[in-house]
Formats: structure tokens, sequence, C-alpha cells
């Protein structure tokens, strides 16, 4: 610089000095946070200009990912302040931190309990809330569960990625809480139905067949229906599952819905149209009294023609005497696995009695001509019969014969009575003295009598010479009929013991001399017995 004097003064000095720099001072702050996926960035200022000069501080620091740098900066000389002017005397460097999140990260693994399907079940997993600037790249659980047989699965996310906003997998450095899970397969239900079914006895086993539904994927297995009933009850329609097929027992709860068998005792009578199943009861023959016990059981038997067995599937009551004469019924009664009841019938008819009178013949002598030989047949079991013959003949002519006897240990209506009458057959007169066997004389014949009239001879006719007469009993058979019960101590009496009175019949062909025939009162049976 020249100092040149003026007025009063001259001349001219040349003079020296220098300008320095002023002095200035850069600040840049500190600053932290944590990851926010953001840069983070502090201010600065300088200062040491002066007279209000101006420049551009920069701050170029900046710190995103998790760590720090110093909060750097750049003066830009755009201002009015000039860069010669200044000198950088100072600076004081802030730092930038940005620190990982300490926030939980809850990462929770769903499992659940599944009913067999025959598929693979597995796990979900979810994660909360990421703070701000992260990323869920994946989560994930492998685990998985597929058979009942597998058990209870644990289940956590063994794939988790999370990731910064720069793509860095930051997984490992953040507060991850894992929730773990379960995963569990149970039995499908299985459901088994046997029907119900129902069947009046007919000797053959009563089945239904039953279903399985249920089985997943197409699995399979047998189901095999083993309930049966045969005899008058009741069973369950029970089954048996064989795992013969691509479905396994553990994978299934079998849900039963079973029915019932019932039979029914089958009905022996047909008028029972609904129980009715072909039962065949013979019918009874009629019988002869045979002086015992005739219990007649008729046949009884199946459609099959197979005998059923009395006391084990029926029983039999009978009403009647099953001993004298008469009707007895015979009640069939169904047991066991037969029911309802049939009545048959049967008769004991009289037995036959035969009873024969010997014959016997004389010349008439006038003393009565009997014979008293005289045979029972017929009489059953211990039945006894007290008989005697009683006809007699004392003059020529027919005889109807007399004859009586006593029942004894008999019942009514226990003796079929079968009656005929022995004759005689000849004239009646007189009849030449027998000889005497003493003497060996023959006795002279007493004069026949002059015919009377009106006694129905010829007049003036000459007696002709007189046959002997001959006593004949035939056999008697006694009529079929009952004993007609209180007769007195048990008598029977054929005919009634009138004498016999001579009765004119027509002449016989061919012959001129009239029939005569002695005849009683027609026979009857005056007949009944009190019995033991």
């Amino acid at each position: 610089m020249t100092v040149t004097g003026k007025g009063d003064y001259a001349g001219s000095v040349d003079v020296a000095y220098q300008i320095t720099p002023a002095p200035l001072t850069v600040v840049t702050e500190s600053a932290n946070k944590v990851y926010d996926g953001k840069p983070l960035i502090a201010g600065g200022k300088v200062d040491g200009l002066v007279n209000g000069e101006t420049v551009e501080l920069k701050l170029v620091g900046s710190q995103i990912k998790v760590g720090s740098s110093d909060n750097a900066y750049k003066i830009e000389w755009n201002g009015t302040a000039k860069r010669a002017n200044y000198r950088l005397e100072a600076e004081s460097i802030g730092k930038l931190t940005v620190t990982e999140s300490a926030d939980e990260v809850v990462v929770t693994t769903t499992g659940g309990t599944f009913a067999y399907d025959g598929a693979s079940h597995g796990a979900a997993v979810t994660v909360g809330t990421l703070p701000e600037g992260y990323t869920l790249e994946a989560a994930a659980s492998s685990a998985t569960a597929t058979s009942v047989s597998d058990g209870e699965v644990a289940a956590t996310a063994d794939v988790l990625v999370i990731k910064n906003a720069q793509g860095e997998d930051v997984t490992s450095k953040l507060n991850v809480k894992f929730v773990d899970g379960t995963i569990k397969v149970e039995p499908a239900k299985l459901t088994v139905t046997t029907p119900s079914a129902s069947k009046p006895y007919d000797g053959q086993a009563l089945t239904a067949e039953g279903k399985a539904s249920g089985f997943v994927n197409g699995e399979t297995a047998t189901l095999k229906t083993t309930g049966g009933q045969t005899t008058v009850g009741t069973s369950e329609n029970g089954y048996e599952l064989v795992w013969d097929g691509n479905a396994k027992a553990e994978n299934y709860t079998v849900e039963e819905n079973l029915g019932t068998l019932t039979v029914s005792a089958q009905s022996i009578d047909p008028d029972d149209a609904g129980a009715f199943g072909g039962v065949t009861v013979g019918y009874l023959t009629d019988t002869v009294y045979n002086g015992a016990d005739q219990r007649f059981e008729p046949e009884v038997v199946d459609k099959d023609g197979r005998a059923l067995v009395k006391g084990r599937d029926y029983e039999l009551s009978f009403s009647g005497d099953v001993k004298n004469v008469g009707e007895v019924t015979v009640a069939v009664v169904g047991k066991g696995n037969y029911a309802g009841s049939v009545e048959r019938t049967y008769r004991i008819a009289p037995a036959s009695l035969m009873v024969t009178t010997g014959s016997d013949s004389k010349i008439y002598d006038g003393s009565e001509l009997v014979n008293n030989e005289l045979s029972i047949e017929g009489l059953q079991g211990e039945d006894r019969v007290t008989a005697a013959a009683t006809g007699s003949q004392n003059r020529g002519g027919q005889l109807r014969e007399h004859l009586s006897h006593h029942v004894g240990r008999c019942r009514c209506g226990q003796l079929r009575h079968r009656r005929a009458s022995g004759h005689v057959d000849g004239h009646a007169g007189p009849v030449p003295p027998t000889p005497n066997p003493d003497d060996g004389t023959t006795p002279t014949p007493e004069p026949t009598p002059s015919p009377t009239p009106g006694d129905g001879s010829t007049p003036g006719s000459t007696p002709t010479a007189r046959r002997p007469v001959r006593l004949r009993i035939r056999r008697l058979r006694l009529p079929a009929r009952r004993c007609a019960g209180r007769c007195a101590r048990g008598r029977v009496r054929v005919g009634d013991g009138q004498p016999l009175r001579p009765t004119t019949r027509s002449r016989r062909s061919g012959s001129t001399t009239p029939r005569t025939r002695w005849a009683g009162s027609r026979s009857r049976i005056i007949a009944g017995c009190t019995g033991t």
C-alpha cells in the first residue's frame, strides 16, 4: 500500500500488510436410532463466517444399516464468503448410529387336530408385527402328520427369513420368539350298521347283512356280518371287521349301529297265517276198547318232513277217558321253538263180545231139554263176565234162547253186544216112549187123541207119526248196543222168559202141513252195569 502526502504533506511511502483467513469451525451432530430402513442423518453448522457471509454446509453423513458412521460434511463456497478468506480451524464430527430392533418378533406355529383322511397335515406359521424396515421373506414349518400312529408331532417354524430394507437376512439378529404347536391325527369315524330282522322259527339261521360307511380316500376293509339267530329268541346282529385292505384299524374309530335278530316261535296252527310254517299234525285213527289206556299220539313233522321232538318242540295233553269207550281229544301244544296248539280226536269204540251156547237134542219126553255149555270171547284186559245159559225146551217148536250174564270189572259202554236167538225146529206132538235101558223093552206109545173141532186139525184124518223134536241152539251174537247203565248187579238179560206159545203160519212151499212155530215175546236187552 502506498501512502502519499497531500496538502501540507508530500511524498509517498509504500506500506505493506497482510489479511489472513478468518478461522472457521465446523460441527456435525451425532444421532442414533433403531433400524428402520431409512438413512439416519444429523445436522451441523459452520462457525466463523464474518460480516454475514454465507457458505453451504452439506452434511453427507448418513447411516441406514445397523451400525455407526461419522456425520460427515462438505462446505460448498457458493455463498458470499470466499474460500480464501477462511480457514478451517476446528471441526467436531458427530456419529450416526443405527441399532438392530430389540422388539420381540413372535413367530407362532399352529398345528391342529385333524380327522384322518389319508392326507398329510402340516402346521401354519404366523409372524407377528415386524419393526419398521423389516420384511418377512419366508416362514414355514416342515412338521407333518398323516396317520394316527404318528402321534402328537411337534411343529415349529424351522423356516424363517426376515430381511432388512437392503435385502439382508437379519433373522438371526432379531429378537424372535418362537411359539411352537403340535399336529395330531385322530381316527376317522367309521359307521358299521347291521339291520334288524325277524321271522318265525324255521330251523334255519336268521341273518341280515350289514354295511360299513366312512372309509376315506378309497380305502378298503372287509366287513363280515356274524350275527345269526336260529332258535326262538333275540340276539345282536354282530359283525367282524377284517383289515385286509389298505385301510388300517388305528386310523378309524368304529361307531356301531347294530340291529337285533328276532326269531319268534313258529305256530303249528294252520289258522295262524302270520306264524304258521308248514308243520303238519297227523290225524288219529279210531280204535277199539282193549281194557288198557290207549294214548294215541299224532305224528308232528315240519315242512321238510322232519319229526318234531315231544318234550322239546311240543307237549301233549289228553282230555277224555283214554281207557273206556268214548271220544278222546289230544291237544298238541307248541313248545320251545314252536307255539300255538292243534287238537286231534279219536274214538275208542266198543269191543265185540262173542257169546256161544251149546246145542243139544233129544226125543220129546215132556222134560226140559237144557245145555249149559257157554263160552264168551272178546273180553279185554282184566274185564270179567259171569254168564249162564238159561234156555230150555219141553215141547216141539222153535225156542228163543234165554241168556243172562253178569258183567264184572267193566264200565258202561265197554262191550258191544250182538244178539241172536237159538231156535228149535220140529212139530209138537206125542213122541214114542223112550226105551228103558234096564229091561230092554220099548214102551207102548200112548194113543193120539182125536182132533177137536176148531183146533186146526183136519176132521176125520188119520194121525200121522210125530218126528223127534231136536233142539238146536245156534250161536248167539249179542247186538252192537251200549250198556244203558243203572242195571241191577250188572246183569244183562236177553229175552223176557215168557212161556212159548204155538203160532201157525203159512205152509212151506210144496207142503200141505201147516208150519207151527213156538215163540215167546220178542227178545230185548235190558242192559247196564255199574262197573268197577
